[in-house]
């Protein structure tokens, strides 16, 4: 009861955006909508770079954060010593130029993938929600329309299984919560 009114707002705002799923339509459009810059709001850690495993991936970071002339020079190299390149070019360590308010393509709005292999889910949400609200030119993109509806089934498929299984674990829980 002690908090302002301006600060029961903030709570609010964050609590909805700890609510939203990540790499959803709705978080994609409303990134895009609403021109969020990441940068401003995350930075590379030794938690990312622990996760990268792809070496085409790892060489494109590479490029973005330290020039195609070092990802060049570092293409034969293990994929410990290129994290490790990426890492000192996002801190500006044993010196590197430091790379300033980079994010990698997937977290941007729009989000683009690194390779054309695909399987980023964020770039596969961004194509469903521009789908979903019509601004996708209809007759150039009727085969990845298709795709795209194939997936947005597969969501819905995926939440209604999971919604029964919470009904089947704790019936009364679930109609609760519908």
């Amino acid at each position: 009861m002690s908090l302002s009114d301006v600060e029961v707002m903030e709570v609010l705002a964050l609590v909805m955006t700890e609510t939203l799923a990540v790499g959803s339509e709705v978080i994609e459009y409303l990134g895009e909508h609403c021109a969020i810059d990441m940068a401003e709001h995350w930075e590379a850690d030794e938690a990312f770079l622990g996760v990268l495993r792809d070496r085409e991936v790892m060489l494109a970071l590479l490029a973005e954060t330290g020039g195609s002339a070092v990802a060049s020079a570092n293409a034969s190299e293990k994929g410990a010593t290129i994290k490790g390149l990426i890492a000192d070019h996002l801190t500006g360590a044993n010196d590197r130029p430091k790379c300033e308010r980079w994010v990698p393509r997937w977290m941007a709005f729009p989000p683009r993938a690194y390779s054309e292999r695909g399987g980023v889910p964020m770039v596969a949400a961004a194509r469903r929600a521009k789908w979903m609200i019509g601004e996708e030119k209809a007759a150039a993109d009727d085969e990845e329309a298709a795709l795209i509806r194939h997936q947005a089934a597969q969501s819905d498929d995926l939440a209604v299984k999971g919604a029964v299984a919470a009904q089947q674990d704790d019936p009364q829980g679930a109609a609760l919560a519908a």
